[in-house]
């Protein structure tokens, strides 16, 4: 073999002038794949330990501070490059460096060395258990750190992988990796080498460039095993689906001998993975080639396969692909922080495939393993019900972009290195977010200007200018946000760190929107083309405090993060400026999308036909999963619901719509009506099942009757659900029963008033005839207040007679009968005036009274939350309750968002794995 008679060769001289001491490692620093490959093995059949170099990292300052630490790590080792590639070394002075080129063997002398020296590449080797390789992490934690691989580690997980992965001398493998990624070396190279196969080696900037010659060397190269991270998985479908749409002449792609194209490094889209199975099965591959992995340098690149394909984890509905089963001869465990096993934590690991350290860091060797030898990935887990492994985040702050591990700390270093004129030292944090745009984790940078300036000049745009170029330079992709915050939003602990996992809380519950820097109008389309364009943007202004400099006709408005309340301000600043006769509907409103639908929509209102009243509306109109109905509440609309919707991902969203609230219409005045026109809406918008329904508070109740009924017309319903709904709702009640408490309540609901003013209000209106307390209620508020919260008299009036038939009704409602299903979500403590005692009485007497209502419900259902029953108690269990933060008044809000909308997500997503599992069991 060329390789073999090469590498000896290549070892002869590195003996011979000293480069290489048996034992001892020897770094390598090579930009083309065959040069790494060829001195690799030239180390390595010297009897060195060959230590990839991974490509160095942004500027020079950050470069230097990389290779200091490398060469304190080796104590001034030898480095191996070329001569165009060792200026940064030279320069550096902590490598003594070697370059190839300077070597002139003659090509005759390639055998002669092999045969003279033929003993030479056993120096140092032979011990299965002695390092024999050494890669770096991308600075996960930190400095990289060097893995140390051992003979018996490579060469068990080179034949675990081939004997698993089914790959024989025939297959041809394809590598467009750097050498220094675990990968390359471990997934790749050294199973082609185990199996005998030839190897495909492209550089990585091909593809990258070109998407689409991804495909054509599949396909020509008859490429039998590969690997993509999602977010180049997403890139190369993507252009294949744009040129078939633009009619692009495509070649006649054969994918017949594909095996295998494993996906793993970053977490693992199912829709992603699923397009791209759809694309290669069209072209002859088998359905289950795509293949999500997990693994890390640690073991040996991938240690689990979900050999199931796509097809499994859309069947699940997950949103991401779960990773199968660890391979033979090696161990999974999922434990909390007590190293007790529990049904989502710890993912740790033991095994032939798991290093035993890394090299000269007994500190980071210690740290990464239990007291009881299991190796800690840092990441976190849950099994699902077959066994295979859902990666559910990463307990270690690190951001993973395209694959590769990138070190918070490292990134933040990096910027605050490049001496950035304006950017104060000290108060830079990086994270990363999932981008639905480009289907993988985003950058976002957040830093303090000096002096706190924030506002939007030059000198500020300019700033983040050079932190984008500072990244870009480090890790090869562009920030999605690079926002300055003043100190006060960059509080530090007592030992002066700043929380990242806090900092993108608050990022993602839009705690920073104030500081974001406007966007350009002009980006959205045409600027305004009437005068009452231009009125309305200054009507965004007024109520909402959104400059109309940032605005255009096309601008869309959910960009802008407005919220339930702030609808209600734009809605009736709209009506009051425009003296609308007939007012604009919540619907209406919601339904448009930008200003110039705003436009459009107030000549809508100058018909003089009624609307037609329309129980559900369709909030999202796609999705692949089951679509979910909001029910209404006791108000009977479903602005509460707005920050908790647009959380719930890839369904089809609808929202029942109490009848009364709007121009003309007249209330429900029985719960029989209300429910037969429910169902009738539902059927009409959505057919079959199955159905998922959930609702707050008294939409709690409306969730369990309507799936009561559904389920009595032969439906199925996989979900329903209440969040501090109980069957006795009325009984808990002891106020909010007269127009007077309902009229606080909506004001306060709407900002109007606050909490602490309704004693007063309640007794201003006290000695006031009903029928005149809707006009009397702009004396008793601060002038305009009623107008800045969106309301008008006729509208409140809509509201309370909506709300009290709400409350008649409830107040002859006995729950009775039973669902299939229910998951009931509840805070802590009762809500407020009601005539709750305590939380114990809440959560085991009120809560625990869904027992009765829920078909093979038990004591034991009510006893524990869901989260805390043992995992061998918790399949199929009727009845879940789950404990949610905040108190009644604020569960949905921007406050309690994010950890309601997971609970919520994945109460739904194992409701709906458990109905399609069942389903298959007894169809």
């Amino acid at each position: 073999m060329l390789i073999t008679s090469m590498s000896q060769a290549n070892a002869h001289t590195l003996l011979h002038r000293g480069v290489v001491t048996p034992g001892k490692p020897v770094v390598l620093f090579f930009e083309g794949y065959w040069q790494s490959v060829e001195w690799y093995w030239s180390v390595v059949a010297a009897g060195g330990i060959p230590t990839v170099l991974p490509p160095l990292k942004g500027g020079e300052k950050s470069r230097n501070k990389e290779l200091d630490h490398i060469s304190r790590l080796f104590d001034h080792p030898y480095l191996i490059t070329t001569t165009s590639s060792s200026s940064p070394f030279d320069n550096h002075g902590g490598f003594q460096v070697f370059c190839t080129d300077q070597i002139n063997t003659p090509s005759h002398s390639v055998h002669q060395y092999a045969k003279k020296d033929s003993r030479f590449y056993d120096r140092g080797n032979g011990q299965e258990n002695t390092t024999c390789t050494i890669l770096f992490t991308s600075g996960s934690t930190g400095p990289s750190k060097a893995v140390k691989f051992t003979h018996r580690q490579l060469v068990t997980s080179s034949l675990l992988k081939c004997s698993t992965n089914r790959m024989g001398a025939n297959d041809m493998f394809l590598c467009w990796v750097t050498f220094d990624h675990s990968v390359a070396l471990c997934e790749l190279h050294l199973q082609a080498m185990a199996t005998g196969s030839n190897m495909v080696m492209i550089p990585p900037a091909e593809f990258s460039q070109d998407p689409l010659e991804f495909w054509r060397v599949l396909s020509d190269s008859k490429i039998a095993y590969t690997f993509a991270p999602n977010s180049f998985l997403a890139g190369a479908t993507r252009a294949y689906n744009d040129a078939r749409n633009q009619q692009t002449e495509l070649p006649a792609y054969n994918f017949n001998s594909l095996r295998v194209l494993f996906c793993g490094g970053e977490a693992n889209k199912t829709g992603t993975l699923k397009a791209a199975a759809d694309l290669l099965s069209t072209h002859g591959a088998p359905d289950n080639a795509v293949t999500a992995v997990y693994g890390l340098s640690e073991t040996c690149s991938a240690l689990f396969y979900n050999r199931n394909g796509p097809s499994y984890d859309v069947k699940c509905k997950y949103a991401f692909a779960s990773v199968g089963v660890p391979l033979p001869t090696n161990v999974l465990r999922i434990v909390d922080s007590g190293l007790r096993p529990v049904r989502t934590g710890a993912v740790q690991l033991q095994g032939s495939m798991i290093f035993n350290g890394y090299y000269n860091d007994a500190k980071a060797t210690k740290s990464c393993f239990t007291s009881d030898g299991w190796f800690d990935t840092g990441d976190l887990g849950s099994l699902d019900e077959q066994g295979n492994l859902v990666i559910i985040g990463r307990s270690k702050e690190v951001l993973v972009l395209n694959g590769q591990k990138i070190s918070s700390g490292e990134l933040e270093y990096s910027i605050e290195a490049s001496d950035i004129p304006g950017l104060e030292a000290g108060f830079t944090a990086s994270f990363s977010i999932w981008s639905d745009r480009t289907d993988s984790e985003e950058v976002v940078i957040l830093f303090n200007p000096a002096g706190d300036q924030i506002g939007d000049t030059p000198w500020l745009r300019a700033i983040i200018g050079q932190i984008n170029k500072a990244v870009i330079e480090f890790c090869k992709k562009r920030p999605c946000l690079v926002l300055a915050l003043p100190k006060s939003e960059l509080p530090k602990s007592s030992i002066g760190k700043l929380s990242r996992s806090k900092l993108k809380a608050a990022l993602l519950a839009g705690e920073f929107d104030g500081f974001k820097l406007s966007l350009a109008a002009n980006q959205y389309g045409d600027n305004f083309m009437s005068s009452r364009q231009k009125a309305i943007s200054h009507i965004f202004e007024d109520r909402l405090q959104i400059p109309a400099s940032e605005l255009s006709a096309d601008l869309p408005i959910a960009s802008l993060g407005i919220d339930s309340l702030g609808y209600l301000r734009l809605k009736s600043g709209i009506e009051k400026a425009f003296s609308l006769a007939k007012p604009l509907s919540v619907p209406q409103m919601l339904a448009c999308q930008t200003i110039r639908d705003i436009d459009s929509a107030i000549d809508d209102t100058s018909r003089e036909e009624l609307v037609p009243y329309a129980p559900v509306k369709v909030l999202r109109s796609t999705g692949s999963k089951t679509p979910l109905i909001f029910c209404p509440p006791a108000n009977g609309g479903f602005l509460n619901y707005m920050a908790l919707w647009p959380r719930i991902p890839d369904r089809k969203i609808l929202a029942l719509y109490s009848r009364g609230l709007e121009w003309g219409q007249q209330p429900f005045r029985t719960l029989e009506d209300m429910l037969d026109t429910y169902v009738a809406g539902i059927k009409d918008e959505q057919p079959t099942g199955p159905y998922a329904l959930i609702g707050s508070c008294f939409g709690g109740i409306m969730a369990f009757e309507l799936a009561k009924r559904l389920e009595a017309l032969g439906e199925e319903v996989v979900f329903c659900a209440g969040m501090d709904s109980v069957p006795g709702f009325i009984s808990i009640v002891h106020k909010a029963t007269d127009e007077r408490h309902i009229l606080a309540l909506i004001l306060e609901s709407t900002g109007a008033i606050n909490r602490s003013d309704i004693p007063g209000f309640l007794e201003k209106l006290a000695p006031v005839p009903v029928d005149k307390i809707i006009e009397s209620v702009p004396t008793f508020l601060a002038p305009g207040a009623l107008e800045d919260a969106g309301l008008y008299q006729v509208k409140l009036g809509n509201w309370i007679d909506v709300s009290m038939s709400m409350h008649l009704i409830a107040s002859d409602y006995n729950a009775s009968g039973a669902t299939s299903v229910y998951d009931a979500f509840y805070t802590a403590n009762p809500p407020r005036d009601t005539v709750v005692p305590d939380a114990a009485s809440w959560r085991y007497i009120y809560m625990g009274e869904w027992k009765n209502h829920v078909v093979g419900a038990s004591n034991y259902d009510v006893s524990l939350d869901y989260a805390d029953m043992p995992s061998n108690r918790r399949a199929d269990r009727p009845l879940r309750l789950h404990r949610i933060s905040g108190v009644h008044e604020d569960m949905t809000t921007l406050v309690n968002i994010e950890s309601l909308s997971r609970t919520v997500n994945e109460a739904l997503l194992l409701r709906e794995e458990e109905w399609s599992r069942n389903k298959d069991l007894y169809s």
